[in-house]
């Protein structure tokens, strides 16, 4: 995915982020982080698709022919864990990998932001990793029970970097555990920092802005 590995990318997508925070001391996840990789993807002159709102699962942005699943975690010591979509109807390790490998395989990348987050500072790194390095199809399947023979749980080895977990008490929720070291290469944008404690609020905002345009027309 060679728009999201350009220094224009990664110029904007910094700005927008320090943009975000400039307001929210609230880490960026889920559909924030959505909004903020298609506007900066439209800065960097790349146009895109964002499915705001849809309900297909697993494709967020659409750029020309090529699907990007957006993620967002917090950083771990040595790995990092996102959520994926549910697999209600699927009650084995192989109807889970026909899931995720065949029936849901509508996107090429996945885009995590990771944070790591301190007292006073959140620092953001960018993971650009292709679907065909996280499959189901090499791995494994386990089923746990609990005492009374229910099934809690489902998962795999951790060959190649990578784990999968589908918890049964979250509605069969797909998880994803990947090692840091095994991904390193698809951190495309490193140690993005943010100072927390930011004075400006929205009313300011909006107040600096509606100024600004009086200013403009006078």
């Amino acid at each position: 995915m060679d728009a999201l590995r350009t220094t224009k990318f990664a110029q904007e997508l910094e700005k927008t982020i320090r943009g975000y925070h400039m307001v929210n001391d609230v880490p960026i996840k889920e559909a924030v982080w959505e909004s903020v990789l298609a506007q900066s993807l439209r800065r960097a002159d790349c146009a895109n698709t964002w499915k705001q709102g849809g309900h297909q699962s697993g494709m967020d942005i659409l750029i020309g022919d090529q699907g990007i699943s957006c993620k967002t975690t917090k950083m771990g010591r040595t790995s990092f864990k996102v959520s994926s979509f549910r697999m209600t109807k699927c009650n084995t390790g192989e109807e889970f990998t026909e899931e995720i490998d065949v029936k849901r395989n509508n996107y090429s990348h996945y885009c995590v932001l990771a944070r790591t987050e301190y007292a006073e500072e959140l620092v953001y790194d960018v993971y650009v990793i292709p679907s065909s390095k996280v499959k189901a199809t090499p791995k494994t399947w386990k089923e746990y029970k609990n005492k009374s023979g229910k099934i809690t749980k489902w998962d795999t080895d951790n060959k190649d970097g990578y784990g999968m977990m589908v918890s049964a008490t979250m509605s069969n929720q797909l998880w994803i555990v990947l090692q840091k070291s095994a991904f390193e290469e698809f951190r495309t944008i490193k140690d993005i920092k943010i100072k927390l404690g930011q004075e400006m609020d929205y009313a300011s905002l909006f107040e600096k802005l509606s100024l600004d345009t009086m200013g403009t027309s006078a």
